[in-house]
């Protein structure tokens, strides 16, 4: 393993910054899934006011590693404020984002890396990736390999909710500070923060490239969970909101055709018909049955009830 530290003239150094609040029991793994990585890196731990033993497991892992791993406490709670707190100590010429109770697989730094710096044009690698899904006890339920391709247009398919956790990605520093500035991770965001994070990269311009190789696992437990403990019409009324945003800023960028931007309407315009028809969301938008891509409403229930609520022409409030 590499003992290259914190070191500005590296240009291959990644740094990877771990939020984490009350991740005792998964953070040694995380941890350890980096340091196995061989590959130039340095590691922001950013604890987020735990109150389990998470805060001195970083502090050990901090003095057991100085130099490469810098312990940061967040004065200010809250995940997303943790990860932008978590880049203003970032040094690396790479930024990956890495929750506490996730892991890195072998190779993927060096993976993405290496294919970012082959390819000048593209600012973020994303790869394959395995979910592993638990029970309350920690016991496993169910693995499952996400496999995922090259896309001819990243933000297409991230509009059409198609998108993966952080840790899948890597993204130049160039682009993650374009996204500090204009708080992509947004604090007043309270579910589905990874996918506004991403989708804002694409709206800037970023552009996306696909590195084959499974190299990160997603664990995820029910009961853990935010967007599932949260009633489902409110994540309607997030993402709605949300997909309202992304209307807003693809319109006001200049780097989209209109013939761009009409199909990035259409699309989110078939995601609000969506989430509102089925959740009972109210919106302002006027939706006609031509702005809909039907292809992209799965199951014929849920397009039935997309169509209805369209056909009733009921009028809506505002959110």
């Amino acid at each position: 393993m590499s003992s290259t530290g914190a070191n500005m003239a590296d240009e291959r150094l990644v740094s990877v910054i771990i939020p984490c609040y009350n991740a005792a029991q998964w953070l040694p793994g995380c941890i350890e899934s980096v340091l196995k990585q061989d590959w130039p890196l340095e590691i922001i731990i950013v604890d987020d006011a735990s109150t389990d033993n998470s805060r001195k497991i970083i502090l050990q892992y901090s003095q057991q590693y100085p130099g490469k791993i810098k312990a940061v406490d967040n004065t200010v709670k809250g995940g997303n404020n943790a990860r932008n707190l978590g880049m203003q100590h970032a040094s690396g010429a790479f930024i990956q984002w890495l929750d506490a109770d996730d892991f890195l697989m072998p190779g993927k730094l060096q993976a993405q890396v290496n294919a970012l710096l082959q390819s000048s044009e593209n600012s973020i690698a994303y790869s394959d990736w395995e979910l592993h899904q638990y029970d309350e006890w920690g016991r496993i339920l169910q693995k499952e390999i996400k496999k995922s391709a090259p896309y001819p247009d990243y933000l297409y398919e991230l509009l059409r909710n198609n998108w993966l956790p952080p840790h899948a990605y890597l993204l130049r520093r160039s682009v993650a500070e374009q996204l500090l500035a204009v708080k992509a991770w947004n604090p007043d965001t309270p579910i589905s923060q990874d996918r506004e994070y991403f989708t804002r990269a694409a709206i800037l311009g970023a552009q996306f490239i696909y590195v084959p190789g499974f190299y990160s696992i997603y664990n995820r437990w029910h009961t853990l969970s935010v967007s599932r403990s949260r009633p489902i019409q409110e994540t309607a009324k997030v993402i709605v909101r949300l997909l309202q945003s992304f209307a807003q800023e693809i319109n006001a960028q200049p780097h989209f055709s209109e013939t761009k931007k009409k199909l990035y309407r259409r699309v989110i315009l078939t995601q609000i018909a969506y989430w509102s028809s089925l959740y009972n969301v109210p919106v302002n938008e006027q939706i006609n049955l031509s702005d809909i891509k039907w292809g992209l409403i799965s199951g014929m229930r849920s397009r039935w009830k997309v169509l209805r609520k369209l056909v009733s022409g009921k009028k809506t409030q505002q959110l």
